[in-house]
């Protein structure tokens, strides 16, 4: 018996054939795959699952009877249905509740058909309470005692694990080796992430030569590792060799870094260690080279700041003015920088205009020359001079209106004018960006907003009605604004742009705002989710009732347009969706991914994910398919961003059309119910409607557990530590540990607990809640004071006075409009 997955309602089961067989999806425990069904003469993806349980609530205590000895008179097995159910706190991080149920169902019932699933969920379970000898002891007995269970030589791989975590090296490696030759085929899918293992055993264990040849191993196996994976490894080689002074060796490993590597700011890092290698092999030369490399093609990253810092110190002859120039810049020292690029300007005087340059001059060439007028004109800014600033502005991007430097010039010159108050240049220069891939429309917005604080709705309708054709928020926002403004003095005039608003149907703020106030809608007072309005939501059957309908609408909208070739797809998608499934059930990506979900490698499978998305970049078809994979697998947060996909797509040929048109399923997905046991849970605890906290966790997170912010907000409900041991201590946890956070049930309850102090604090207003969980609710009181919602909703959240606060209240109240619009019983 495999065990049930974590029963989130939105985890839509698929079967994937790889190889012609059925994979099993071990971690969560149900057959898992795709499988190809015809309605209607049209290919569909169908959902089957070995299990019909239904394990989205938790049990009661009828089901768990934790007693000390099993019961002797129950006739029934019923132990399969409860190590499915012993899943749901596992998946949810309640790791020691897992513990007492799986020996429930081992001690009730020893010989029953779900005993080695108990038996493999303890042994996991312990396992991340840190209990690593249990751990072992009882993967070893689920080996024993169940030989014939498919999961037996992942066992192998958990034994491994634990071994490592107590500093039994050779036993860990012995036991992951073990694990390829049980797994086979399986698990040579990953054997490049074991090869990894294998070689930080080695490294822990002593064993330099032996790890070295590991992790060239896993580099090497590329149809069994990620790129990050095999980037990794490779720096571990090249940073050995380097650390021995040899070089060469040492950039041989890196320069195959760079063969694949994309990200800009990591070549970079990686181009820096090619030269710090010259460097500490005394190669002074080669590491000079080497340096202007990085500065050259990685021009404002971070290394390349460090590698021009090196150059300067050594006064090497490549550093020119421009290179010195741009070094006393970027530290912000405005007098340096004025006087070493007059130089390279060739400006005969500082105040004297900077000499024209020849047109024949190399385009790289003249973008130097441009970057090194724009730092002495923002510098003439930061030293308080707007005259001086504004002239150079203007003087740089009239003569290079189309470099990068000259974009940026104009841009910089709108905008010290806009704070200058000078509306009419302002919206002049404004409007020269107008055509600009990166300023264009942010630039039409802030020429708008100029327009409406100075003539009025009627002068800026045309621009805000230009801004709303070309689909973008700040159009919507543009147009919102404008029938505000009309509001007060012409409700006629306002009616029909509300109206053009509301019928878009995108899910953002102002059109949802604009059908609310056509309605007559109360903002705060929204309609709370119920089991008979929302039956979805409170009912796990009905979801899945609901899916099956709602898997057929999203594949025959799909099959109208995903799979003709247009000019607006970046790649043509496969011809039908059965072609579509074969390429992704086939893709080593996924496979990896679905190994390493088995194994609870949980960051890996993540990455794997993520890799696999980019490669099916511009296909609806596999990214379809892919949405319903990862949500299968706890990827959550990819499953929303691969749906997104499937709508950007869409939308690129149907430019007027908002999600909120679209099939359901197609928004269930973007906008998902996953952990709903927990949501419930909590929102019932604390009596508000779940879809608030639902909504407020996609903000946070997109519903990925091991999300981190900057500020060290962690998990679902972004709760920083302090906050969370300050929780904790209120509710009576005293073993808390900010590790804690990244677990699904900790960080729920957590954010369930303080958003429900908001709302105690602020009279149960929502928004002003939202404000509080975001900005902190000592500055609430004052925004509420200034603005009161009751009289203006809309002013009061235009008055938050913390942009990023704003911005997240209007996301929340989106999110939260959005699900209680698709969830409702139809």
């Amino acid at each position: 018996m495999l065990k049930s997955g974590k029963p989130s309602p939105q985890r839509l089961k698929i079967w994937l054939l790889i190889s012609g067989g059925i994979i099993f999806i071990i971690a969560g425990s149900i057959w898992v795959g795709f499988q190809l069904g015809q309605q209607g003469g049209q290919k569909t993806i169908t959902t089957n699952t070995t299990s019909s349980t239904n394990t989205s609530s938790n049990p009661s205590t009828d089901d768990f009877s934790l007693n000390t000895s099993p019961k002797a008179t129950q006739s029934q097995d019923d132990s399969a249905r409860l190590a499915a159910i012993a899943d749901v706190p596992y998946y949810n991080g309640q790791y020691s509740e897992a513990v007492s149920r799986y020996r429930f169902v081992l001690q009730s019932y020893p010989n029953g058909t779900g005993a080695g699933s108990a038996r493999y969920g303890l042994a996991q379970a312990e396992f991340r309470l840190g209990k690593y000898k249990e751990a072992i002891d009882d993967y070893l007995k689920f080996q024993l005692e169940f030989p014939s269970d498919p999961r037996r030589y992942l066992a192998y791989f958990g034994i491994g694990e634990a071994q490592a975590n107590l500093g039994q090296w050779e036993q860990a490696i012995a036991s992951y080796q073990q694990y390829l030759a049980e797994g086979k085929e399986n698990a040579k899918v990953i054997e490049g992430y074991v090869n990894y293992a294998i070689a930080e055993a080695y490294i822990k264990g002593g064993k330099q030569v032996e790890a070295l040849d590991s992790y060239k191993k896993a580099a090497d196996l590329k149809e069994s590792s990620s790129n990050l994976l095999q980037a990794q490894a490779l720096e571990k080689n090249g940073d050995y060799y380097a650390a021995q002074g040899k070089a060469e060796e040492a950039v041989a490993f890196y320069k195959r870094i760079l063969d694949f590597a994309k990200v800009q700011s990591y070549r970079a890092d990686v181009a820096f260690k090619i030269a710090t290698a010259y460097d500490k092999a005394k190669m002074v030369e080669q590491a000079n080279a080497a340096y202007r490399v990085v500065i050259d093609q990685y021009f404002g990253t971070s290394a390349a700041g460090n590698a021009l810092q090196i150059l300067i110190d050594r006064d090497d002859s490549g550093m020119d003015d421009y290179f010195k120039g741009y070094n006393a810049y970027r530290k912000g020292d405005s007098t340096n920088t004025l006087v070493i690029l007059d130089k390279f300007l060739k400006r005969p005087a500082p105040t004297q205009p900077v000499p024209a340059i020849s047109a024949e001059v190399l385009a790289a060439e003249q973008l130097r020359f441009a970057r090194a007028w724009y730092w002495e004109a923002v510098s003439y800014e930061r030293l308080n001079n707007s005259d001086r600033a504004i002239s150079e502005y203007k003087q740089l991007a009239a003569r290079f209106p189309t470099n990068e430097a000259g974009e940026d010039a104009q841009w910089q010159l709108a905008t010290l004018l806009r704070q200058q108050n000078k509306a009419d240049e302002a919206i002049t220069e404004f409007a020269k960006l107008s055509g600009s891939p990166r300023y264009g429309v942010e630039a039409q917005f802030n020429s708008f907003s100029l327009i409406l604080q100075k003539d009025g709705a009627d002068g800026a309708l045309e621009s805000a009605t230009k801004l709303f054709n070309s689909n973008s928020s700040s159009g919507r926002e543009a147009l919102f604004r404008v029938a505000e403004a009309y509001s007060a003095q012409a409700p006629d005039k306002a009616r029909p742009l509300y109206q053009k608003l509301a019928a878009a149907k995108f899910d953002d703020y102002y059109s949802i705002r604009a059908a609310e106030i056509l309605a007559g809608v109360n903002p705060l007072a929204p309609v709370k989710a119920t089991p008979e309005t929302h039956p979805a939501v409170f009912n796990p059957q009905k979801f899945a009732a609901d899916f099956e309908r709602e898997r057929k609408e999203l594949e025959t909208w799909l099959s109208g347009w995903a799979t003709k070739t247009t000019p607006n797809m970046a790649t043509p998608s496969s011809p039908s969706l059965e072609a579509a499934l074969k390429a992704v059930r086939e893709d080593s990506g996924i496979k990896r991914m679905i190994e390493l979900t088995r194994l609870s490698k949980t960051e890996q499978a993540n990455r794997e994910a993520m890799e696999a998305q980019a490669r099916f970049s511009g296909k609806p078809l596999e990214l379809y398919c892919l949405a319903l994979l990862f949500n299968d697998n706890r990827q959550y947060s990819q499953s929303i961003l691969a749906a997104k996909e499937v709508f950007a797509l869409y939308q690129k040929q149907s430019l007027a059309t908002g999600l909120r048109s679209t099939p359901t399923l197609l928004q269930k997905l973007i906008y998902p119910l996953d952990f709903q046991d927990i949501i419930l849970e909590f929102s019932k605890q604390y009596d508000f409607d779940p879809l608030l906290l639902a909504g407020l966790i996609k903000q946070e997170s997109a519903f990925d557990p091991t999300a981190t912010s900057g500020a060290e907000a962690r998990g679902l409900s972004q709760v920083i530590p302090a906050t969370g041991r300050s929780i904790a201590t209120t509710l009576g946890i005293s073993d808390f540990s900010p590790e804690d956070l990244y677990q699904p049930y900790t960080a729920i309850r957590f954010g369930a607990y303080f958003l429900n102090r908001q709302l105690d604090n602020f009279n149960g207003n929502p928004y002003a809640a939202l404000a509080g969980y975001n900005g902190g609710p000592g500055n609430v009181g004052d925004w509420l004071k200034a603005n009161p919602p009751e009289k203006d909703f809309d002013l009061f959240v235009d008055g938050i006075t913390y942009g990023e606060t704003r911005q997240y209240v209007r996301i929340v109240y989106t999110n939260y409009a959005v699900y209680r619009e698709l969830y409702k019983s139809k």
